[in-house]
């Protein structure tokens, strides 16, 4: 039977008239077929799953972004056991947001309203890690805003969401005019390193995974995520490092070498590169904190 969902609450909080919720989904597990009464922007967060929608499919991993329209049945199977999603829930006809010139923007109507140019597609688009990163940190910023509603929440609420449609309208125009199926060709390779990327893994073991050479799979890989597989590897392994910076005891020595960079000097060197920040600080914040 299909499920119809419609257009509440947000996550633990009461019923609101406020036309915007952040669900954060983690993990996601397979789900039946249903539909939605509203648009809902979908960022996974890591893991992979296969997403079905009008009688067609589609892989999906971390870093992915997918906007599916009102009436639109849709589920999630053969998820991994990390999956984990954040679902971004809104009605456009109630949202009071001036758009003064982002409609002007060719892929605004594909992530405000969720229609595609063929109309039969769900809009979708890869994010680079730096790309998915910071719009990560909207997402946990709208999601705070959401969850606590603090005063005056749903200005600060249209101002992050409309930052984040901009932004996606901006890459996904700029997608657009990509081969979609070079996504299709190296998905093995992106799927390899989610998984490995604290392992040594070297250009000739990411080939054979793709089944193409060299200059074939550098080429589609930047033409798919906008960056080298070896700089993309870097990119989760400075992202984890983050992570266990904040939340755990580990010290810089032991993350270092956990996620494979050998030795602390050249952890801290790549990290302040990406970060803009060194592994020492972050650390000294997250303890007096």
């Amino acid at each position: 039977m299909l499920e119809c969902k419609t257009f509440t609450a947000s996550n633990s909080g009461p019923v609101t008239n406020f036309p915007l919720h952040v669900f954060w989904r983690e993990p996601q597990e397979d789900t039946l077929e249903h539909q939605h009464a509203y648009v809902e922007l979908v960022l996974i967060l890591q893991g992979q799953s296969v997403h079905h929608y009008n009688k067609t499919s589609h892989p999906v991993m971390r870093g992915d972004v997918l906007v599916v329209a009102p009436g639109t049945a849709h589920s999630y199977r053969n998820s991994s056991e990390d999956f984990a999603i954040v679902n971004i829930v809104f009605l456009p006809d109630r949202l009071p947001i001036p758009l003064i010139d982002v409609p002007l923007l060719p892929g605004f109507n594909a992530v405000f309203h969720g229609r595609d140019s063929d109309g039969g597609k769900c809009p979708f688009v890869h994010l680079p890690e730096e790309d998915f990163l910071e719009m990560k940190k909207l997402v946990v910023q709208l999601h705070h805003d959401d969850e606590t509603r603090p005063s005056g929440y749903r200005f600060s609420m249209l101002g992050t969401f409309m930052m984040m449609l901009s932004r996606l309208a901006r890459i996904y125009s700029h997608e657009q005019g990509r081969n979609p199926q070079i996504f299709l060709h190296i998905n093995g390779v992106i799927s390899y390193l989610n998984r490995h990327f604290k392992e040594p893994c070297p250009l000739s073991k990411l080939c054979q995974v793709a089944g193409m050479s060299r200059a074939t799979l550098q080429r589609n890989f930047l033409a798919a995520t906008g960056t080298s597989p070896r700089q993309y590897q870097l990119q989760l392994r400075i992202a984890e490092a983050m992570t266990l910076l904040r939340s755990s005891d580990k010290t810089i020595d032991d993350i270092a070498a956990e996620l494979g960079f050998g030795n602390r000097n050249y952890f801290s060197r790549q990290f302040h590169k990406i970060t803009g920040r060194t592994p020492v600080q972050i650390k000294k914040n997250t303890e007096q904190f």
